[in-house]
């Protein structure tokens, strides 16, 4: 199998075994069906010009955003233009539970919130896109403790980044955030992928 695209019906079982998935959305277009919205950690990596609702909240961006999550928030996105690669990383709870993630729970910016949204200059964006594709492309061949340490400096990385400002109005979306929520969650996460979320 491709380390840049997965069959559908394998990516579960794969995020099971391994604990960890870095894909791209453009090649994988299906797979945030196959995943809880809320049972695992991830970090994305958006570029284009659209919206995000972030636990309620919603950022608009135009350029690169990225996108850090925990156990528990729920997010959703709508892309109306697509400029660069866009990445997610979905990591279970036993592959976060090592010593090289131990700071990030006692960092106060990880621990506030359970959704985070930082909107990226140039040359933070290229610096996360080169990671991400790093990751994609050793995905099968990069040991475990490997791929653990390039995602913890993403987050080191993420440090030196200010939270995006939240919005609860913008031109073209609806105004209850509830609303914008439910709608971008069934375009992405259908009920039918209820019955494929992992225990």
């Amino acid at each position: 199998m491709s380390s840049h695209s997965f069959q559908t019906n394998d990516f579960n079982a794969y995020l099971k075994s391994d604990g960890v998935r870095i894909y791209s959305i453009a090649d994988n277009p299906a797979v945030t069906q196959l995943y809880s919205r809320t049972l695992f950690y991830k970090i994305g990596l958006l570029s284009g010009r659209g919206f995000v609702c972030v636990d309620g909240h919603v950022v608009a961006f135009d350029g690169t955003v990225l996108l850090v999550h925990k156990p528990g928030a729920v997010s959703s996105w709508k892309f109306d233009a697509c400029y660069e690669q866009s990445y997610v990383a979905v990591y279970t709870s036993e592959f976060f539970n090592v010593g090289c993630f131990r700071w990030v729970e006692q960092c106060a910016l990880f621990s506030s919130l359970p959704g985070l949204a930082f909107h990226l200059t140039l040359q933070q964006s290229n610096f996360f896109s080169c990671v991400f594709r790093k990751l994609v492309a050793e995905q099968g061949v990069a040991t475990r403790r490997e791929v653990q340490n390039r995602i913890s400096m993403l987050l080191h990385a993420v440090l030196q980044l200010t939270p995006a400002e939240k919005l609860t109005r913008m031109e073209g979306v609806p105004t209850g955030s509830s609303v914008l929520l439910m709608e971008l969650a069934e375009r992405q996460f259908p009920p039918l992928t209820q019955l494929l979320h992992l225990n």
